[in-house]
């Protein structure tokens, strides 16, 4: 793809074409393709006006076919109830080095919350899963009903629910390594809930572990 491109539009279209095309790229790595595709054509390349005329229709054809190689991508995510206190989500969460969860609101009704809205609710005051705004609503099927949705929800068991997202890229947020951490002791409390204090020494109260 990327040598008929370039021989056919020039080097000089070359970078106004990976910008272009960057916003229909799936995922960071079919971006990282293009441009190392892309860049290393040298300088000088014979073009003429009638083939740098052709390039709106060339970058308009390889945009669709990139759009189409869309990738979902399926993860897991600790599930809780709608009524589960948030200090108990973040020892999950961070114990699968996730940065998300899933809420069960009932009637198959879930929601997606980020690692940082439940650490920002529980700064606040808030203290169960329901009462925290926001979040991406996820359902059974969302892609057979809604052509529109990101994710969905493809089964939900135990503490686990498993996620679909439309594109690679969307997952990325939580399935990225957990911003919290937790103490060597035995009990491996997390942080948070917990608040670091002035030595490295766990503050939960005869917990010989340290941060």
């Amino acid at each position: 793809m990327a040598p008929t491109i370039a021989r056919q539009c020039g080097n000089a279209n070359i970078r106004s074409i990976e910008e272009k095309l960057r916003p229909s790229l799936v995922g960071w790595s079919q971006e990282h393709a293009i441009r190392k595709e892309l860049l290393p054509f040298p300088l000088g390349l014979n073009r003429s006006t009638q083939q740098d005329r052709h390039c709106p229709q060339l970058l308009a054809g390889e945009s669709k076919k990139w759009a189409n190689m869309a990738v979902m991508i399926a993860f897991d995510l600790p599930l809780f109830s709608a009524d589960s206190s948030l200090k108990d989500t973040f020892g999950p969460m961070i114990n699968r080095d996730v940065s998300g969860l899933v809420v069960d609101l009932g009637n198959e009704q879930y929601r997606l919350l980020h690692f940082t809205a439940v650490q920002d609710a529980a700064r606040s005051g808030v203290e169960l899963l329901r009462d925290i705004p926001g979040g991406i609503p996820l359902e059974l099927d969302a892609f057979g009903k809604d052509p529109s949705a990101d994710y969905e929800i493809s089964q939900s068991s135990g503490v686990t629910a498993s996620i679909t997202s439309r594109f690679e890229r969307l997952s990325f947020v939580y399935t990225a390594s957990s911003p919290g951490y937790v103490c060597s002791g035995p009990a491996r409390h997390p942080y948070p809930p917990q608040v670091r204090g002035k030595t490295n020494n766990c503050t939960v109260v005869g917990c010989p572990g340290t941060i």
